[in-house]
């Protein structure tokens, strides 16, 4: 198992939650900050997923001011400041797959699920028309505030260069290969989460996984 590096000793009894680049802490009710996660590099593969996650969040601090210079979407997570140390951004109640996890019975509730759909495709046409795809666009990366509105985030796969979140978030060929993220790529991972809003479960979750994905 992978041993973390801790970069900021005084937040140790903050920790939020951890991704595959960035470590979140909360700084207060509403506040928290998204700063890298470093493993101790023992080896040169350590060094590699350091480097990489290193180049993803910076990525991510650009997309966050690039988007800024375009203006707000409601729907879209903006960044309070971004350091050399992380990004501050504005403290969430949830994560929409967290939500309809733990209440099932929302799936009954269609105004709701009409509300949120609408506010998916408002946010995602958005990042269309400024020129983005968001790359990674699934439940985990939306965020519900206390309003049970939604928030697109997680940018660090935003750009036409980036490959996409694997299935059933983005199609992929025979190989379990993903496309570049674009309009065509973005339509199929927003027809997913869609689907999962309205059913309460993933696209094609009852089925078995394709050999080259278990592997």
């Amino acid at each position: 198992m992978a041993a973390y590096r801790r970069q900021f000793d005084t937040l140790r009894y903050n920790f939020l939650d951890q991704g595959n680049s960035g470590t979140a802490y909360t700084i207060s009710q509403h506040i928290i900050l998204k700063c890298l996660t470093l493993r101790d590099e023992k080896s040169h593969v350590e060094k590699h997923v350091n480097n990489a996650n290193t180049a993803s969040i910076d990525h991510e601090k650009d997309i966050y001011t690039a988007m800024a210079s375009y203006g707000r979407h409601p729907n879209v997570l903006c960044a309070i400041l971004c350091i050399p140390e992380g990004i501050f951004l504005p403290r969430m109640k949830t994560t929409l797959y967290q939500c309809l996890k733990d209440n099932p019975l929302l799936c009954a509730d269609t105004e709701l699920q009409n509300r949120w759909i609408s506010q998916l495709i408002s946010a995602a046409a958005w990042l269309e028309k400024i020129g983005y795809a968001h790359g990674d666009l699934r439940l985990d990366n939306i965020l519900i505030d206390v309003n049970k509105d939604i928030k697109i985030a997680d940018f660090d796969a935003t750009a036409a260069s980036y490959l996409l979140a694997r299935s059933p978030w983005a199609k992929e060929d025979a190989q379990g290969n993903c496309p570049q993220a674009g309009p065509e790529t973005e339509q199929f991972s927003l027809g997913s989460c869609i689907f999962n809003i309205r059913y309460g479960r993933a696209p094609y979750a009852e089925l078995e996984l394709p050999v080259w994905f278990e592997g």
